[in-house]
């Protein structure tokens, strides 16, 4: 995902034959550090209205000339472009002009944010700034900034419908759910069947604002299923306390398990790598037992991406009685189209408030691995809560949830290792993530 950076006079106007219509030093100051050590995307027009390539700046030229540029890098077309930007993954990328390219990167929705100075004056222009649809897009106060007597500042955000859904889905169950019983003795506000779908295209990730959701443990929660770990004190060794509560001593003889404590039994990544096997503790070595139903999706999504057969599930009734949990999110499946790669993640129970956008970011996180790994691209999750509850000790948090409202979903990037089991955290290249400040929700076990 892009930013758009834009002066205009009072009118709208930005250009007239290819310069701008007035001179503002305060304007050119604000461009200069917003943009720093940044990659700029402009049309031909716009670089030759420079003297030289922009110091300090990856230079970014998009024509269908076949011309070289001194200094600056030469694409022809957004998918080009995509792949050219592959080179620095951690660098901002900001559009710069002129309208040409202003319309083409807002009409396929590739910027998130939109910096735009106002001038106040009327100039003679020939090209304007003015047609954006504003229904989708929020200014925010508090990044208006008077830049001088003579400019004004306004910082957009492109309004984020996706996170808008799920709140409404919380909204929804706090004023129409039903009061249920439940294993913990807390009660639940309950509805049955939801669907929500979040894209990932463009480097889109769908990581909650309204409350943080910390990537880091979501990832390496992720990387213990996908190695067949069913060890919570692994997870703790790395500060993820996530299974901590469920695995207790007292907790797994509560559920008449004799397995040691931090055991989780033959739950989540056992099911995914040693499918059918017997379970002897998570100390045993599994190696070659049981079906490998990780191995078996990434080889249909590398020699038959057309099949309807592309998935795996953690649901096993032989073994439910063996596990400390048996898994809310228990069957993913994928699909393949023109190169992209979407999932859909089926849950038969969500604790929506605490454990939702976790659920929604693991499986765009394992998403992205698999693309990466299968040389795809990422296009969309969906995800299909069955029993959606909001647990009654949590409904202030709640409140307060569904009365923020939400930010830009972050971009991110991963590097290719050699194999799935092969990603570290440091593969991993999270941006733009500015989530609201924490709200503490009960966790019930």
């Amino acid at each position: 995902m892009f930013n758009l950076i834009v002066a205009k006079d009072s009118k709208g106007g930005i250009s007239k034959n290819g310069s701008l219509p007035f001179k503002c030093a305060a304007d050119m100051q604000h461009f200069k550090e917003t943009t720093k050590d940044s990659v700029v995307i402009m049309g031909r027009t716009t670089w030759n209205s420079l003297p030289k390539a922009l110091p300090g700046r990856i230079n970014i030229v998009m024509t269908t000339r076949k011309t070289a540029f001194k200094e600056a890098y030469r694409c022809y077309d957004i998918n080009h472009l995509r792949v050219l930007l592959e080179q620095w993954p951690e660098k901002n990328k900001f559009v710069i002009g002129g309208r040409q390219i202003y319309d083409l990167f807002l009409r396929e929705g590739l910027i998130k944010r939109m910096y735009i100075t106002t001038v106040h004056s009327d100039c003679e222009a020939d090209l304007d700034f003015s047609d954006f649809k504003k229904d989708e897009w929020v200014a925010s106060d508090e990044k208006t900034i008077s830049l001088s007597p003579l400019a004004t500042l306004r910082v957009y955000e492109k309004i984020n419908v996706e996170e808008i859904n799920f709140l409404k889905t919380l909204k929804h169950i706090l004023e129409k759910g039903v009061k249920k019983g439940d294993r913990t003795g807390v009660g639940t506000l309950s509805v049955f069947g939801n669907q929500l779908r979040f894209s990932l295209e463009n480097g889109k990730f769908p990581l909650m604002t309204h409350r943080r959701v910390t990537l880091r443990m979501v990832f390496e929660e992720l990387m213990w299923m996908i190695r067949g770990q069913t060890d919570s004190k692994i997870l703790n060794e790395k500060k993820v306390p996530v299974w901590n509560d469920n695995t207790t001593k007292e907790f797994l003889e509560k559920r008449g398990l004799t397995w040691r404590e931090g055991d989780i039994g033959p739950a989540y990544g056992f099911q995914l790598r040693h499918y059918g096997a017997t379970y002897k503790g998570c100390d045993h070595d599994y190696s070659g037992k049981g079906f490998d139903q990780l191995e078996y999706v990434i080889k249909l999504l590398k020699t038959n991406p057309d099949s309807r057969r592309i998935m795996f599930t953690f649901w096993n009734p032989k073994d439910l009685d063996k596990m400390a949990l048996p898994p809310c999110a228990f069957n993913y499946q994928f699909y393949v189209y023109d190169g992209y790669l979407s999932c859909k993640l089926t849950q038969r129970s969500s604790d929506i408030c605490l454990a939702g956008g976790w659920n929604i970011a693991t499986a765009s996180l394992l998403t992205y691995m698999l693309a990466k790994i299968c040389d795809l691209k990422p296009r969309e999750v969906i995800w299909a809560p069955g029993d959606t509850h909001l647990y009654l000790n949590q409904l202030d948090a709640v409140k307060e949830m569904i009365g923020r409202n939400p930010r830009p979903f972050p971009t991110i990037a991963l590097k290719k290792p050699a194999g799935i089991e092969k990603f570290e955290w440091s593969d991993v290249i999270l941006q733009d993530y500015q989530p609201h400040k924490k709200i503490k929700v009960s966790m019930n076990a």
